[in-house]
């Protein structure tokens, strides 16, 4: 299906415009009254004033650069994920073990961000690990111990490290559930620690697209 813009991405384009513009406005007049402050009333020397704008400006990055992943996910996600819909409408994703597999591709090509970056995705269907980008047997991950915890609990929760050859991410738990019945779990790994807003972002994705395509497959599936 050809992409296509619409009017809601072109004014949400315009907003992240006017919304960075602002940012970098800001973040340099708040710059200008510290080095007022520190130069002309507190009378540092060049080197002080110099080191104080470097660490300022290193955390406006940082904050920037956050938030920036905090506006971009939402919106594109949904845009990101269609092609996924799509195909299922179309009959092209048929069985559970395709659209695990899409979404394990999903999950680690689109969340690529300095602060939100999966390496590895595991989806576990109906009592079966259908995909996963590790081999479970080279580590220590427990599926009994995972099947039993997203059972009892619909919130995406840290679960510990795993150690994944030779790299050890934090292992992420999002249990997936359509209404009140449970349909499986996905795992996901990271280097970082993800704060609650973007544990919120995966079980958000879980809640709004993963499960419904999800309970029509397992529904039509010949």
């Amino acid at each position: 299906m050809p992409h296509r813009k619409t009017h809601f991405s072109l004014l949400y384009g315009l907003q992240r415009t006017i919304f960075t513009t602002l940012y970098v406005i800001s973040s340099l007049a708040i710059l200008t009254v510290i080095l007022y402050l520190l130069i002309e009333t507190f009378s540092l020397n060049g080197f002080i004033t110099f080191f104080v704008a470097i660490i300022y400006l290193v955390v406006a990055v940082i904050l920037g650069s956050y938030l920036h992943v905090l506006s971009f996910i939402p919106v594109n996600i949904a845009s990101s994920f269609d092609p996924i819909k799509d195909d299922v409408a179309m009959g092209k994703i048929k069985t559970e073990k395709e659209y695990a597999d899409r979404v394990c591709r999903f999950m680690t090509g689109f969340f690529s961000f300095a602060f939100f970056d999966i390496h590895h995705c595991l989806v576990h269907i109906n009592g079966f690990v259908l995909s996963s980008t590790f081999d479970q047997e080279k580590t220590l991950f427990d599926g009994d111990y995972l099947g039993k915890r997203s059972r009892t609990d619909q919130e995406v929760t840290h679960e510990g490290k795993l150690t994944i050859e030779d790299v050890t991410y934090n292992q992420y738990l999002v249990p997936v559930w359509f209404g009140g019945e449970w349909l499986g779990f996905i795992t996901v790994y990271t280097k970082q620690t993800l704060r609650k807003p973007f544990r919120n972002i995966l079980s958000d994705l879980e809640n709004n697209f993963i499960d419904d395509q999800l309970i029509h497959i397992i529904k039509h599936e010949v």
